[in-house]
């Protein structure tokens, strides 16, 4: 018997969010009921929790559907007779609603908003109050978190509507993504350099979560190594997942870098994990030597994105930097193979540089191939075809994109298994 169904709301990289859950949770395709270019609707489980998604906004139970077309007044009627059947004996009720949809003109939600009280006066003697978006159709995070909208007690409601070609779904949510919560693991440790260009922690998140099925998940074991560990924000997000990890990195500073954000972080925010952490300085192209044969789970890193340039590159300097990070990495990812498991996963982040479109990873299948690696979609055929606002997000080699509009040099984030 299949659970109720629910909508996950997704961050500004809808195609990252989605790989991430269906990866996370192991969704097969007959379990994605709906996907739109902000969310998606699928079958649930008790399983899920939104502290566990680093690209999940909200995740709201579904309620039901209404054809189109339908008007802004079919929809207050519906929300309105669900707040009188369940808010009989309530005293106050204070509720909003949220567009999400990217495309064509969005509801207007206070006119519905207006409509919804109006309908309740008549029906229920509770206090009644409403919330409106402080910008755009739909309420952010913060404003949920603020208001306390995201309750057990249908009182205090956010109605969240995603519209879908044909119809749009309607949910109550459930849980919201805890910004505070990142702020304080990330913006207080000791060592945060961030003209390094540091991996946010949501990304970290992310790509531990395409790299861990969902039966690891459960599991809460298994040993995540990142051979370009940096300032350690990758461990310290996998230390959080459940995972024993192991840091490597060239550079003896990075080393001494990553133990103190890792010491820091285990005091302020570990003390009940059982997790454990290992560093050392060494090279990512000999990492079989320290870890041995098929020592590892997965291998989760921010592969080492070469020069800073503060403008595009010329033409000579693109040449040398990519020769470089070819040799670097049909090296490292030889090593690297040889450490997983028969059948672990290897989600990466390679330099890709914007201006011209160039990509390391491209110059590196044929060795990739060789070495013995499969390529893993980060999304399945069956969305992809189906889904153009998301085959539009990848790339020709099926892998996404991750940069802010200023940068010279963005992330190419590929997923690879080793062969069985």
């Amino acid at each position: 018997m299949k659970s109720q169904p629910l909508i996950s709301i997704f961050g500004n990289h809808p195609a990252l969010s989605l790989a991430e859950l269906l990866s996370r949770y192991e969704l097969q395709a007959n379990a994605v009921l709906t996907v739109t270019d902000q969310g998606a609707c699928f079958h649930g489980s008790k399983l899920v929790r939104i502290d566990d998604l680093g690209g999940t906004m909200k995740i709201a139970g579904f309620l039901f559907r209404l054809p189109a077309p339908y008007t802004e007044d079919q929809i207050t009627d519906a929300l309105a007779d669900y707040l009188v059947s369940n808010c009989a004996d309530r005293k106050e009720i204070v509720f909003a609603v949220s567009y999400h949809d990217n495309a064509g003109e969005p509801l207007d939600s206070k006119y519905i908003c207006q409509g919804i009280k109006q309908r309740l006066k008549g029906k229920l003697s509770a206090k009644i109050r409403y919330i409106l978006p402080g910008e755009g159709p739909a309420l952010s995070t913060a404003q949920v978190a603020y208001n306390q909208l995201a309750q057990a007690d249908v009182s205090h409601s956010e109605f969240v509507l995603l519209p879908s070609g044909t119809e749009t779904l309607i949910g109550r949510t459930e849980a919201i993504q805890d910004i505070a919560a990142y702020v304080a693991r990330d913006e207080n440790r000791p060592h945060r350099i961030s003209s390094e260009g540091m991996m946010p922690l949501k990304l970290a998140q992310i790509l531990i979560n395409l790299a861990t099925p969902a039966s690891m998940a459960q599991k809460s074991t298994g040993l995540l190594v990142d051979p370009f560990c940096g300032s350690g924000t990758i461990l310290q997000e996998a230390l959080r997942l459940g995972y024993d990890v192991f840091g490597s990195d060239l550079s003896n500073q990075a080393i001494k870098t990553s133990d103190s954000n890792i010491r820091w972080f285990l005091k302020h925010h570990g003390k009940k994990l059982t997790t454990r952490a290992q560093f050392l300085a060494y090279d990512a192209r000999k990492i079989h030597e320290a870890l041995g044969d098929e020592s590892t789970d997965v291998v989760v890193s921010e592969g080492y994105l070469g020069t800073m340039f503060s403008r595009h590159p010329t033409k000579t300097q693109l040449e040398q930097e990519t020769d470089a990070h070819v040799s670097l990495y049909r090296s490292a990812f030889t090593s690297i193979y040889r450490i997983l498991k028969p059948g672990g996963r290897l989600v990466m982040t390679l330099p890709y540089y914007l201006e011209k479109r160039v990509s390391i990873y491209e110059q590196l299948l044929d060795a990739l191939q060789q070495i013995g690696y499969n390529q893993k979609s980060l999304l399945p055929d069956s969305i992809l075809s189906t889904s153009p606002a998301y085959r539009n997000q990848l790339t020709g080699l099926q892998t996404c994109i991750y940069h802010r509009p200023s940068q010279i040099v963005g992330r190419e984030i590929i997923s690879l298994t080793k062969s069985a």
